[in-house]
């Protein structure tokens, strides 16, 4: 090893050796002093480094981590986007369909109405045909009736003419008398 003085200068020495002497023993302490702090600030740095390298690389890790998600995330909404859109045609598929068959059901129930009104008017002329043709036999019946009384008073009168021209004159008469009704009922008016 070097002799600590020797770093003094010689006129210094001499004044003060003691003084020197003791400064020189000192001197690689203080240069330890002098790289202790250094040492630390480089231990300080490097580890501030490595902390700031471990940050770096979890969030490095993180931001793949999150561009794997957003990737993800775009990928489903893209899918979403399609099943939206195929919805989205469905439902105006529907709603298109729904139009028509309301349309058509607008123009079943127009055709209903006007088939109902129809019916309704021949049904009403079917019951004034009806009572028309219940007078009808009304008529027809009371007519028999007084045609089949005229032919009943026509017989009672040829049987009274057979008698006269036999010459029985009560048995005319008798004769006349008794289909007389029948004769007043085929002379009476068709209501």
């Amino acid at each position: 090893m070097n002799d600590p003085t020797q770093d003094i200068e010689p006129a210094r020495a001499a004044e003060c050796p003691d003084e020197w002497a003791l400064r020189a023993r000192h001197r690689p302490t203080q240069r330890r002093r002098i790289w202790m702090p250094v040492a630390a600030v480089v231990i300080v740095i490097g580890l501030i480094a490595g902390g700031a390298t471990i940050a770096f690389v979890h969030g490095s890790r993180h931001l793949a981590a999150l561009r794997n998600d957003n990737h993800a995330t775009l990928s489903r909404v893209a899918v979403l986007t399609d099943q939206l859109a195929a919805a989205t045609d469905e439902r105006d598929r529907s709603l298109h369909a729904a139009a028509i068959a309301r349309a058509a059901l607008e123009r079943a129930r127009s055709a209903h109405e006007r088939g109902a009104s129809a019916l309704s008017a021949q049904r009403a002329d079917l019951a004034s045909a009806r009572r028309q043709a219940y007078a009808s036999l009304l008529d027809a019946t009371k007519r028999n009736a007084q045609l089949a009384a005229l032919r009943d008073c026509l017989d009672g009168v040829s049987r009274a003419l057979n008698r006269l021209s036999v010459g029985d004159v009560g048995g005319w008469q008798r004769t006349l008398r008794s289909v007389d009704p029948t004769c007043q009922r085929a002379q009476e008016p068709a209501v």
